[in-house]
């Protein structure tokens, strides 16, 4: 059954603004206790990212396990999800790295590094380049394609996932997955004790944790419908993990136990964790609708749009708009006509505007000719199959059952 779930679609919006108001304020400060705390906010828009990667192992998940109850076998079940991932994703990732890895080389020398390397975008596997070469390896110049590590390792997972949901009972996917959020960590701590301090934030199987819980929830969405104690239990879940995601940024913990230490690593792990866990906990109680303001803010028209856009406003605002904001309206150039909280706001809107032209523009200019493809389906696709998402937005399947669904309500599609 298809539903659309537009709270789920402002949750992708929630995540894309944090990103790009992160990346357009860039680590500013203030003396003001107040403005620190509001400014802290901003800094740790990167958890924006993680937001992504839980969406997106919720909603990729719920997907393939309703694709996988209607699908008579495995051909069929992957070729329909493939098709419609790549008519979502592709385009618009290789349209950018055509203009800016054939056209822009044109006109400017990047260092040697990036173009011996850039087959690593190509691939789909830059998060390698940056964890293993050079953290800042496809950021050089008018070249502004380091964000793209996040889109990596989403298509990595959506290469690899399909065959383990088809292969896997529910309850061991479950398992897996919680698995996957400890087998992480271990991955992260080993890496930092070897002095690799930069490529836990870049490497797949340091990421997996958020993909891993979100797809844990999808897996328990049905019974969590029938039964109230797990929905009970998941909103504990909910408000226990974000107040600890919420004390993390007001103490700045990254920064407060910083640290190659075993007991710094353990404490930042499980405020991570923790907060990985109440995002996907929310998301599963807002796919249930067991939140009814929540519901309400998170439908919203701003942020629904927003969640619509999300893709090209990942893409766009980091490989272009960035640019102009260094050339031209960081809150440091602005500062000089503005107070700081001025020149922070008029920074933000400025770079999520002209993010929000180019976004708008790329989809209904270029993408939308992909997407109308989208149902015409490959020769081996059946009738009735699940219909993938994407990461800015688009139909797909509940992992909820039909008889709890209401059917004005749907989930939308992560890297974003």
């Amino acid at each position: 059954m298809v539903q659309r779930i537009p709270a789920l679609d402002g949750v992708r919006g929630v995540a894309v603004l944090w990103v790009m108001i992160y990346h357009f304020t860039f680590y500013v400060r203030s003396d003001v206790v107040a403005l620190d705390l509001v400014y802290r906010w901003f800094r740790a828009g990167d958890r924006g990212v993680d937001l992504f990667f839980v969406l997106s192992g919720f909603l990729i998940t719920g997907i393939l396990l309703k694709a996988k109850e209607r699908a008579p076998a495995i051909k069929p079940y992957l070729t329909n999800f493939y098709w419609r991932r790549t008519l979502r994703i592709f385009p618009l990732y290789y349209l950018t790295l055509a203009v800016f890895l054939l056209g822009v080389i044109w006109f400017v020398t990047p260092k040697e590094s990036l173009k011996d390397n850039q087959w690593m975008l190509w691939a789909y596997v830059s998060n390698m380049g940056l964890a293993f070469i050079d953290s800042r390896l496809f950021d050089d110049g008018p070249i502004r394609l380091l964000h793209f590590w996040s889109l990596a390792i989403e298509e990595q997972f959506y290469v690899v996932w399909p065959l383990v949901v088809w292969f896997l009972p529910r309850r061991v996917l479950i398992g897996l997955c919680l698995m996957g959020g400890v087998f992480s960590a271990v991955v992260w701590y080993f890496l930092v004790a070897k002095g690799l301090s930069a490529a836990p934030w870049y490497f797949t199987l340091c990421r997996v944790d958020g993909l891993c819980v979100g797809a844990a929830m999808a897996a328990l969405m049905p019974a969590a419908s029938e039964k109230a104690w797990l929905r009970k239990t998941l909103g504990a879940v909910a408000i226990g993990g974000l107040a600890v995601l919420a004390f993390s940024v007001v103490v700045d913990v990254n920064n407060v136990f910083s640290g190659p230490a075993v007991g710094m690593f353990a404490i930042r792990q499980a405020v991570s964790h923790a907060g990985e866990l109440g995002m996907a906990a929310a998301v599963g109680i807002v796919a249930l609708g067991g939140a009814a303001w929540a519901d309400r803010l998170l439908s919203s028209a701003p942020l629904t749009f927003f969640g619509k856009y999300s893709y090209g406003l990942y893409v766009w605002h980091y490989a272009v708009v960035m640019q102009l904001s260094f050339a031209y309206f960081t809150p440091g150039k602005l500062s000089g006509m503005l107070t700081v909280p001025g020149a922070l706001i008029a920074s933000c809107a400025i770079g999520i505007g002209l993010s929000v032209v180019l976004a708008l523009l790329s989809y209904h200019l270029f993408e939308d000719w992909f997407l109308r493809l989208k149902d015409a389906r490959p020769k081996n696709a059946t009738v009735g199959e699940a219909q993938p998402p994407v990461v800015a937005g688009e139909a797909a399947f509940s992992p909820i059952p039909a008889i709890e669904a209401t059917p004005e309500r749907r989930p939308t599609g992560g890297a974003a």
